[in-house]
């Protein structure tokens, strides 16, 4: 499939099949600029990867699926420079049954953290409370909003459903970047920008594992899921802003 896969038009194909669920091989041919004959020669070579309607459009099998995440997705990312993130990441998706048991015991220690601390968990952050009753229910809140708001764009993007499951646990395992904030709420530090430097770093880094989640688990563009992410960072200033304790 690597040798397949090596011809740029044949990579594009995944790509589209990707972003616009089916086509006909004549958009296929309007969108790469080729000829219509040269469409059903990619086609051909790509297999079982792709299959034909009963329309005559064509789409991507969960072996083309896997194929675009595991050839194409995986050699982007590598050119972006955090092939350690991402092969960690991809392990994780390709065997929930790892991730599930990692994103709950993340869950259990950032619910243990907060009930120690005082705080409450929102999208991507945290605000300080006397009363921590409530905390369970802003914190499920918190994931099932994000996992929603993600779910939701994928399947607007896609059409497809998938993935679930490693979403989910991406969902809790990106909230362990946040809680670096903690450290300073340890450290007696009174210094009012390294706390603003160190929650946007924590911020930013648990959009980048979410987006990964999301990239791999969904079949959306990196570039596309960060964007995703920072929607998510936007819904979070919003809720931090608009909730009254």
């Amino acid at each position: 499939m690597k040798e397949v896969l090596r011809n740029p038009h044949r990579q594009r194909i995944l790509q589209l099949l990707v972003s616009h669920r089916v086509l006909t091989p004549k958009e296929i041919a309007k969108e790469l600029k080729i000829g219509v004959p040269t469409v059903y020669y990619h086609l051909e070579l790509l297999g079982d990867c792709v299959q034909k309607t009963s329309r005559g459009e064509y789409s991507l099998t969960e072996k083309g699926l896997e194929v675009y995440r595991a050839e194409i997705m995986s050699a982007s990312s590598k050119s972006s420079g955090m092939p350690v993130l991402y092969s960690s990441i991809s392990l994780l998706v390709a065997r929930p049954s790892l991730a599930v048991p990692l994103g709950l015991a993340s869950a259990s220690l950032e619910l243990a953290v907060c009930y120690r601390m005082g705080f409450i968990p929102f999208m991507l952050g945290y605000r300080p409370v006397l009363e921590t009753s409530a905390l369970p229910v802003y914190y499920a809140a918190s994931i099932f909003l994000a996992f929603a708001v993600l779910e939701a764009a994928s399947f607007a993007l896609n059409r497809r459903l998938g993935g679930e499951v490693p979403l989910l646990a991406g969902v809790l395992l990106s909230r362990l970047p946040l809680m670096l904030v903690f450290v300073l709420v340890l450290a007696p530090l009174d210094a009012p920008g390294l706390a603003i430097a160190v929650t946007a770093f924590s911020q930013l880094l648990s959009i980048l594992v979410l987006s990964t989640f999301l990239s791999l688990s969904k079949g959306i563009r990196q570039e596309i899921s960060i964007i995703l992410g920072l929607v998510l960072l936007y819904l979070n200033l919003l809720v931090y802003s608009s909730v009254q304790f």
